[in-house]
């Protein structure tokens, strides 16, 4: 690991001694470096008495160096009824590791999870924000939470953010034997094992642990420098249901068997109204078209999050009666109407984000995915279909669950494949654009845009809102000083490989800046792009561009009558590794016209290759904001 510090003082004493100090000067100096907050030391102890009963025991003790670090110091444990939390406590101390307050159970805030968007939730959190006017200072925490089951079992991340040094972090896991634990570890190195009758221990330790810093474009944690420890017994049991696994085949099968067999019976009127909405279908996928179109009429996304209902869907009836769901029960609603017209299609575990992380090839967990997809095979081609969306087009994911492993659960058995990749060319946005400039540095404009494949997500927003709100929105996207909208509509193309169309008319009063010899007017009014990460110092982890896309641009410009071009930026041409920017510039009589075309390519880079990325990013930046000068 190439963060890793070896103390050597460390390496050879125990663990905690009897009263030690919280003192912040004594932290050492190679550790406190870049640091927001210092782990002083972290004990997770998990002791699995039998197939349904887990203790969980942590002792945390953290020092906040700046006011940067003060949310690390906060403490918020999630719970619910399976996983309730039998005792809780925590301390605070001054910089020189004087305790100044206890904290009790009762000093612990106990609120509801519950969102606007979830109808049944008996996920709960205790919380407390505890913190200091003078820093550095340190804060304690010690609980104790009981599993009621063994399906999945707490992971280990000793690190839990950038910025945060580790002196040391204890996860000890014991275990009877005959359920024979498995796991991934990812920067963790081996455990310690030892026996003792019928009962094993692994023991993982880390020491000395520098902080890494932020670093923009990293991998996703599981493939990152991080250390990580993932566990899975091979026997569990959970709310009385009993099984085994040791990979993803078993795992999924045991998913159909006890979390969807028997929930896919539907009224007979039900039944009736799909066969006849099927009937006059041209082929099955056409039929899958027309079922998904009216799942997304009838049904919305409610989050249920209630005993059993954390893991295991809403019988499909059910939601047929009463039109919501969450993501299990509508994809398994969705799968349930599939059947009715004979097209078979899957539930399947996904990890959603943007930074596309994986279902692990090869760990079966059953913690590891935290959304549902559904899975439509038409023979070699198959149909991916987000479920809790209500205008997302038939085969489109997005970047939600685009490009990554995932299980697919069948009654046969559970198997590992790979969501659609959107290649960098298939992700466009193309302009064309005619502008009209007055003397007085105003603009009007009239544009047509489409965003194509993943760029479809930068204007799917708009199609349920109102025209305020969309004008607003373009606004924002846009970014001009002032910008007047007369027109704005948009038209959406629902393909596999979605399209929307912007048209847009707009005004711009304070454009450009004249001065009694003329004005000095931006180029690039509309496809700039802004956000460049900054510089990282002795970067440490890989760098990944997760998407890659490209823009065209074609701007025309009618210039004030009596005015020429006395200054016009030289054509651009870059090319590397990360990339492609190109502009060419015409000019006739009172006209100007401005093509750009840029690149930006996907890839896993090799971290000293980030300084040429950024390098690359801050050129383009800098070129879209060129100008050109008018002279009257």
């Amino acid at each position: 690991m190439k963060w890793l510090i070896v103390l050597g003082a460390w390496m050879m004493g125990g663990w905690t001694a009897a009263g030690q100090s919280f003192d912040a000067s004594a932290i050492p100096a190679v550790l406190r470096a870049g640091a927001k907050a210092i782990v002083r030391e972290d004990r997770t102890i998990v002791e699995v008495k039998n197939l349904g009963e887990v203790l969980v025991t942590r002792h945390k003790v953290i020092t906040i160096l700046n006011p940067a670090g003060k949310s690390l110091g906060f403490l918020v444990l999630n719970y619910d009824k399976s996983r309730p939390v039998t005792d809780i406590s925590g301390k605070l101390y001054d910089a020189n590791g004087r305790e100044i307050r206890r904290f009790r159970k009762n000093d612990f805030e106990d609120v509801s999870t519950s969102h606007d968007f979830s109808l049944f939730e008996d996920d709960r959190v205790k919380r407390i924000f505890p913190a200091s006017a003078v820093y550095p200072y340190t804060v304690s925490y010690d609980y104790t939470q009981k599993y009621k089951f063994t399906l999945f079992l707490p992971n280990w991340f000793p690190v839990e953010a950038d910025g945060i040094a580790v002196e040391k972090s204890l996860f000890s896991v014991t275990i009877p034997q005959d359920m024979h634990l498995r796991f991934y570890e990812n920067k963790a190195g081996s455990p310690e094992m030892d026996s003792s009758g019928k009962s094993v221990t692994y023991r993982w330790r880390l020491r000395a642990l520098a902080a890494f810093p932020p670093e923009p474009l990293m991998p996703p944690i599981l493939k990152s420098d991080v250390p990580v420890v993932v566990l899975s017994p091979e026997r569990f049991e959970y709310y009385g249901m009993k099984g085994r696994f040791s990979n993803w085949e078993q795992l999924g099968s045991w998913i159909s068997q006890h979390f969807l067999a028997g929930k896919d019976e539907l009224p007979i009127a039900t039944q009736k109204r799909i066969r006849a909405m099927t009937a006059s279908a041209t082929s099955s996928k056409e039929a899958a078209r027309r079922i998904y179109a009216y799942v997304q009429h009838k049904t919305r996304y409610i989050s249920i999050q209630v005993g059993k209902g954390g893991l295991i869907p809403m019988k499909a009836a059910d939601v047929d009666r009463v039109g919501y769901g969450d993501c299990k029960a509508l994809v398994n609603y969705t799968m349930a109407l599939m059947k009715v017209a004979g097209i078979s299609a899957y539930y399947t575990l996904v990890y959603g984000g943007d930074d596309k992380t994986s279902m692990l090839a090869d760990f079966a967990s059953a913690g590891q995915g935290d959304h549902i997809i559904l899975c439509v095979p038409f023979g070699k081609d198959t149909t991916w279909l987000e479920c809790t969306d209500k205008t997302i087009p038939f085969g489109f994911l997005g970047s939600f669950t685009d490009d990554r492993d995932v299980v697919v659960c069948t009654p046969q058995g559970g198997f590992v494949t790979h969501t659609p990749r959107y290649a960098d060319t298939l992700n466009q946005v193309n302009r064309r654009a005619s502008f009209t400039l007055d003397k007085a540095g105003g603009l009007r404009g009239r544009m047509i845009t489409s965003f194509t494949g993943l760029s479809y997500e930068r204007r799917e927003g708009f199609e349920t809102l109102g025209v305020p709100e969309k004008i607003r929105r373009a606004q924002s996207a846009y970014g001009f000083l002032q910008m007047d909208v007369d027109t704005l509509k948009l038209a959406f193309k629902k393909t596999a490989l979605p399209v929307a169309t912007e048209y847009l008319c707009f005004s711009s009063p304070l454009y450009a800046a004249p001065n009694a010899n003329g004005m000095s007017v931006p180029l690039n009014p509309v496809a700039r792009l802004k956000n460049v990460p900054g510089p990282v110092h002795h970067r440490v982890n890989d760098v990944v561009v997760m998407r890659g896309y490209e823009t065209a641009d074609s701007l025309y410009f009618t210039l004030p009558e009596g005015t020429r071009i006395s200054l016009l930026p030289a054509p651009v041409h870059l090319h590397n590794a990360f990339g492609d920017y190109e502009t060419e510039l015409h000019s006739q009589k009172d006209q100007l016209t401005y093509i750009r075309h840029f690149r930006l390519r996907s890839g896993r880079y090799s971290a000293d290759s980030y300084e040429k990325l950024v390098t690359f990013l801050s050129q383009v930046s800098g070129y879209d904001k060129g100008s050109f000068i008018l002279t009257n």
